[in-house]
């Protein structure tokens, strides 16, 4: 016995998927999910156990199943439900914030910013820095943001600088990703 609605709404700027399902077995639930980009938000889940001992009919059944999809519909759009995660990033903007002065003496220290698309700081998004070149990864730094979307990463380069090496920063959140590349110069202490 598989009975079930999807619904699709938009509320408060968010488009919400809502899915209910009576899932039969010893637990004899309905279960409706909403999602907000593939991601469980909100769930509620109800016994009708009642129903089925009582020999209700498959319509009974059916209207019980409509009535709970439609109170979460109901609660999403009168805005009782709300997304407790942001919504999910799908780019973002890797900035060098100290580009002319992030080395002093073979010393680097970088100094990232992270946003999203819409210009907001990213929290929390991992970032890192590495030299490589042809013979692997000479150094490796990695951190997280803060709440402004910056981090601070420090290493001493290698010396001498391995011939065709590369600064690379990365910025990582939920799926989205930045990347930076610059290409440093043999000669120790400067970058390209």
């Amino acid at each position: 016995m598989s009975l079930g609605f999807n619904s699709n709404v938009s509320a408060g700027g968010i488009d919400y998927h809502v899915q209910t399902e009576a899932r039969a077995g010893p637990d004899a639930t309905l279960d409706t999910v909403v999602y907000v980009a593939g991601r469980v938000i909100h769930r509620v889940i109800a016994s009708y156990q009642d129903l089925l001992d009582g020999g209700a009919s498959r319509k009974d059944l059916r209207d019980r199943v409509e009535r709970q999809h439609q109170e979460v519909v109901a609660q999403l759009e009168s805005g009782q439900v709300r997304d407790a995660a942001p919504p999910a990033i799908t780019a973002l903007d890797l900035r060098l914030r100290n580009a002319s002065s992030w080395l002093q003496g073979g010393n680097a220290s970088i100094e990232l910013g992270v946003v999203a698309a819409d210009g907001k700081p990213v929290d929390g998004a991992t970032v890192e820095a590495l030299v490589e070149s042809r013979a692997g990864v000479a150094v490796r730094r990695s951190g997280v943001t803060d709440v402004n979307g910056s981090a601070v990463l420090q290493f001493v380069l290698p010396s001498p600088m391995p011939e065709g090496a590369a600064l690379v920063i990365r910025a990582a959140s939920g799926g989205a990703r930045a990347e930076l590349h610059y290409k440093l110069k043999a000669r120790p202490g400067t970058a390209g």
